[in-house]
């Protein structure tokens, strides 16, 4: 009957002994307010089907790994807010990350700077549809011609734009 989770003081989190943490859990919202540097959350998430929205607004890294299959499966989710994120790590740090979350309707990463590699998006939107994906238009050059960015990551009909 959990239905929402916050981490006040949480600056850091590191190793991948956590997995799966809050998997099918009731959750409608997680809120990680001071949360900067990011090794894995890996599946902490995954099949909270009531999970609505998830914050990170001072998250500036997150590392290889850090989203892998994180949110897959939490079909209410429609909110996702990374407004900080300017570091990707190279590997797999987004892939299966939003795996049938079929409410989403848009995702946003204005200030990222370092993308990481083609494959850290793999899959990103595996099972969503019309999702809009926003990036900085200076990664463009960069990210623009990604097979995963190309192929939607993995989505049905998803949108990416370069407009920030």
């Amino acid at each position: 009957s959990l239905a929402s989770i916050s981490f006040p003081e949480l600056t850091t989190v590191n190793g991948s002994n956590n997995l799966y943490t809050f998997k099918g859990t009731a959750l409608t919202t997680v809120s990680f307010p001071k949360l900067e540097k990011s090794g894995s959350l890996y599946g902490w998430f995954q099949n909270c089907t009531s999970l609505t929205s998830a914050s990170f607004p001072e998250l500036t890294e997150a590392k290889n790994q850090c989203f892998q299959v994180t949110f897959s499966g939490c079909s209410s989710l429609t909110t996702v807010s990374l407004p900080k994120l300017k570091t990707v790590g190279t590997s797999s740090t987004f892939q299966n990350t939003f795996n049938n979350c079929t409410s989403l309707a848009t995702l946003s990463f204005p200030a990222l700077t370092t993308p990481g590699a083609n494959g850290s998006w793999q899959n990103m939107l595996y099972g969503c549809s019309n999702v809009t994906v926003h990036f900085p238009s200076a990664l463009q050059s960069t990210m623009g011609s990604w097979s995963n960015v190309t192929g939607g990551f993995g989505g049905t009909s998803t949108t990416v734009l370069f407009d920030l």
